[in-house]
């Protein structure tokens, strides 16, 4: 009977211990990188922020991992107070305006969307502090490593359906666009103002960047492949794009310019996306507002933004 009884309480003891081994090393390995992701060199920092006098932050979801990494360095706090909603620049900027937030994160506002702001008396100071890119990737077996911005726009408009007729394999061309209400969407059809981007009931839909990278998916596994996404997301995708190069995705070169760091820096990629930060011109110039502000803008604000991933202006 006590034979037994060791030989079932053994095998429960082991499996308490690996459990308890395996939750730990997660745990610890966690910790390690959320603490990695803490830029150590403070310099030209203003000020050291609570959670007490932290402004307001809303912004767009794209941009939620660099609003939390600002808080997480700012206050040296994990709980972020960070609002992200779906993409509606005007909405947010209507609650900055009714000041039921502090700060607006939004893609650059242009002059005529700036001057129609100021003309309803609202009175908005604006910096642009990020940049991101569109990128288009393929499939890594693909010959074709470079297309012109003619090209691109005529595969995204349903004229050129074949490889071939950009100088690659004899291989239909099989695009996928993202859903009409969503960011990157929205970006690519203000990009090809001038183009017909084709109908979305003849165009397979990447519902999410994660169905990019899963080898179950539908456009993982099409060798004729080109798909959209942020060199942000690409970035934290595949994790390492120093060759242009991963797993089975490549990134496409627009007009010979390839996206990265110093092209989207120098605004020598095509397919740029800037974003402000926006506030109001009534903060006064000791605020907890300006203060941010300032702290986002210095050398060490700048690294927190690269070490997001994301491009500093």
């Amino acid at each position: 009977m006590k034979k037994r009884s060791m030989s079932i309480i053994v095998p429960i003891f082991i499996m308490l211990v690996v459990s308890a081994t395996c939750v730990g090393t997660y745990y610890f390995f966690y910790n390690r990188i959320a603490r990695s992701k803490r830029v150590e060199t403070k310099e030209n920092l203003t000020i050291t922020m609570s959670s007490e006098n932290y402004p307001r932050v809303m912004t767009i979801p794209e941009l939620e991992n660099l609003t939390n990494s600002l808080y997480t360095n700012f206050t040296e706090n994990e709980i972020n107070n960070t609002v992200s909603v779906e993409f509606d620049k005007a909405e947010i900027l209507n609650k900055l305006i009714s000041r039921e937030i502090d700060v607006a994160i939004v893609p650059s506002l242009s002059g005529n969307e700036l001057a129609s702001l100021q003309s309803n008396g609202a009175k908005l100071e604006r910096v642009t502090a990020v940049k991101d890119a569109l990128v288009f990737i393929t499939n890594s077996s693909n010959t074709v490593n470079n297309l012109s911005k003619e090209n691109i726009e005529k595969i995204y408009s349903g004229e050129i359906k074949n490889w071939n007729e950009v100088k690659g394999q004899d291989m239909e061309i099989k695009v996928y666009q993202k859903p009409s209400d969503s960011f990157v969407q929205k970006v690519l059809e203000n990009a090809f103002k001038n183009t017909r981007v084709k109908e979305k009931s003849k165009v397979n839909i990447i519902k999410s960047d994660e169905a990019i990278a899963n080898i179950n998916s539908e456009y993982y596994s099409e060798e004729g492949r080109i798909g959209i996404t942020l060199f942000n997301n690409y970035k934290i995708m595949y994790n390492d794009v120093s060759e242009g190069v991963i797993n089975s995705d490549k990134l496409i070169s627009i007009d010979n310019i390839m996206p990265g760091a110093d092209t989207i820096s120098n605004n020598t990629y095509p397919y740029l996306i800037s974003y402000d930060i926006v506030y109001r011109s009534d903060e006064t110039q000791d605020s907890n507002v300006r203060k941010w502000v300032d702290n986002v803008m210095s050398e060490y604000g700048k690294n927190i933004i690269k070490e997001a991933g994301f491009i500093a202006n």
